[in-house]
């Protein structure tokens, strides 16, 4: 199968987490094609089988070129199956452990979706606990 995933970043840490998505649907022998919403402003590609699309909030908004995107692509990104990745770098709970639960529950979530042989690498693990 094919995917595009495409990302708008502000600050890095969603292209971040698009590539280790990438990285975990290439390694279950999918093909995937990463794009930088930013850096595209035309682009070609055999039909996808399934789309991401992967977006911060930043100051409680999408970056601008995220809502040109999907506005300007609505047709064909309604016509895939679609997933929509919101990322924020804010967890509210002022509890510790419960920010811990919460970043340990990404981490397992991703590798109950694609298997767990197929879970982050050591090093993308680590970045993920970062984030």
């Amino acid at each position: 199968m094919r995917y595009c995933i495409a990302y708008a970043t502000v600050e890095g840490q969603t292209r971040t987490i698009a590539a280790t998505i990438a990285d975990l649907i290439e390694k279950g022998g999918d093909a995937v094609l990463l794009m930088n919403m930013s850096e595209m402003f035309e682009f070609t590609l055999e039909r996808p089988d399934g789309v991401i699309l992967c977006a911060p909030v930043h100051t409680s908004h999408y970056p601008a070129e995220f809502i040109s995107f999907v506005s300007r692509e609505a047709e064909w990104l309604n016509a895939l199956p679609s997933a929509f990745v919101s990322v924020t770098l804010s967890i509210t709970s002022e509890d510790a452990a419960e920010r811990d639960e919460a970043r340990l529950c990404d981490i397992a979530a991703g590798r109950d979706r694609l298997g767990a042989a197929h879970g982050p690498s050591r090093r993308r693990r680590a970045a993920l606990y970062r984030l």
